[in-house]
């Protein structure tokens, strides 16, 4: 089985290179958006070099890497600074083959929403709505999912993020347009 990680990094070269170590011992391989000057010094591997402030076009730049260049099976979203749980890529792509769904992740605060920093697509289909800058791209992927051959929350599985929410301050005003960009899309009222 071929599968692939996009993960976006920036300034974190020690958190980047355990999930790259994760990578490599899990036989995945690593498409690495370099976000900044820093990041093309540490990035491995495949890697694209892209200084634009949207994270789903980051994910995009990935995901078409990935297509055009490893014909995966799969394409996992990791951010630069997760922790993944024992056995979290066995049950993601468990989860896949008995769903058929279009992609999976572990819980998300309890809740039946995709974990924005470690999920698993189908390799050719969905991809990243680029209108979504910062926030509201993952959760806009699952519904894109849902609405193809569905999206499945894997239960009693949790992904440790350590830097979850540190640019929520910084980014307040684009996290606001990007939640009443979601909003309509998707007639949430």
């Amino acid at each position: 089985m071929n599968i692939v990680a996009v993960i976006p990094t920036g300034n974190r070269p020690k958190e980047y290179q355990s999930v790259i170590d994760w990578c490599y011992d899990h036989n995945v391989t690593p498409i690495t958006i370099a976000t900044s000057e820093e990041a093309d010094k540490y990035a491995v591997g495949a890697y694209i070099s892209n200084r634009e402030l949207n994270i789903s076009k980051w994910w995009n730049l990935g995901i078409q890497r990935a297509r055009q260049d490893f014909n995966p099976d799969y394409i996992l979203v990791l951010n630069d600074d997760v922790q993944l749980p024992e056995g979290w890529l066995r049950q993601m792509v468990a989860a896949m083959l008995a769903t058929g769904s279009s992609g999976a992740s572990g819980q998300r605060g309890g809740k039946n929403l995709i974990s924005g920093y470690a999920f698993i697509l189908d390799a050719y289909g969905t991809d990243a709505d680029e209108n979504l800058v910062w926030w509201y791209g993952d959760d806009d992927i699952q519904r894109q999912c849902e609405l193809a051959d569905g999206f499945y929350i894997v239960p009693n599985i949790r992904v440790k993020n350590l830097y979850g929410n540190s640019s929520v301050s910084r980014f307040a005003e684009q996290i606001e347009k990007d939640r009443i960009f979601f909003e309509q899309k998707w007639s949430i009222k």
